[in-house]
């Protein structure tokens, strides 16, 4: 590309995202819109993340009021993806090449707060015992169920078990 003289050039097009010295990898959380977890995750994928997550859990719902019931995944941090990054990002470049895909990173005084790998294994464990743990039965009373599994789940009661 060419530049002529008196042209004003945006700075983040002559900056890379990722800043040249390599970091050890470390876990940062980002805050995307609701339900845009999967196009914000294939973004950090795309651009240099080492790996993106959002933490997911398998549901069922009704079709249109009928008894079939429909297989979906829902996720169980809405709003946020995890990713691991082995290099310090320029932040306001990867925000705005994200084209609001990012909204921003979660932060304490303006400085983004990496998380540990050890926070990660244990949203992973939380994942997978919500995967295996029998559902309780409509006479087993929800508190009981909770107390077995050692987590306490938000039950919404809508009247009756179904």
């Amino acid at each position: 590309m060419t530049y002529q003289i008196g042209q004003i050039v945006p700075f983040h097009y002559t900056r890379s995202v990722w800043r040249a010295d390599i970091a050890p990898p470390q876990w940062f959380i980002f805050h995307v819109k609701s339900q845009h977890e999967l196009p914000a995750e294939a973004w950090l994928m795309r651009n240099g993340a080492c790996e993106a997550w959002h933490p997911t859990e398998v549901r069922w719902r009704l079709v249109r009021g009928k008894r079939r019931k429909v297989k979906y995944h829902a996720a169980l941090v809405p709003g946020y993806v995890f990713a691991l990054l082995d290099r310090i990002p320029h932040w306001d470049v990867l925000f705005d090449r994200a084209k609001g895909k990012l909204l921003h990173v979660v932060s304490r005084d303006g400085i983004p707060l990496a998380i540990g790998e050890d926070v990660i294994e244990k949203m992973a464990d939380v994942r997978n015992a919500c995967m295996s743990a029998a559902l309780p039965s409509p006479r087993q009373s929800a508190s009981a169920w909770a107390t077995r599994q050692r987590w306490t789940p938000a039950v919404p009661w809508r009247g009756r078990w179904r």
